[in-house]
């Protein structure tokens, strides 16, 4: 499969979640690499047995990006556990520079991109 359809099918994955596909396209072309190879909704196996999707995932750089669209805000409690399981899945596998960010989607325009902008420069460092 070349790269380009590899990223269709990646983002393909969002298509009924307006506001993270948006997102987080938005974050791989400000990332602007075409060596990265991001994973949307990448299966984590969480210490209970079931499974969390992490909504975007770059395996090279041990980077998480989470988008909270509307629906989080009434599971925020949720959602902490569901973060701490995937972070603690992530370290088990060897991974101790993991770093996961979140995007509230409910937010300005102005403020998504300053946070997206604040990413795209940590994983750049």
């Amino acid at each position: 499969m070349n790269k380009r359809d590899y990223l269709v099918k990646t983002f393909s994955r969002t298509k009924r979640k307006d506001y993270e596909n948006y997102i987080l396209t938005a974050i791989w072309h400000k990332l602007d690499n075409m060596n990265l190879k991001p994973v949307s909704q990448q299966y984590v196996k969480r210490p209970n047995g079931t499974h969390a999707l992490m909504d975007l995932y770059f395996p090279q750089l041990h980077i998480g990006i989470e988008v909270d669209e509307a629906y989080h805000q009434d599971n925020q409690k949720m959602d902490k556990l569901r973060m701490d399981d995937i972070i603690s899945a992530v370290n088990e596998e060897s991974i101790k520079d993991f770093q996961c960010f979140r995007i509230d989607a409910t937010e300005s325009l102005e403020e998504k991109f300053s946070r997206m902008n604040d990413i795209c420069y940590q994983a750049s460092a």
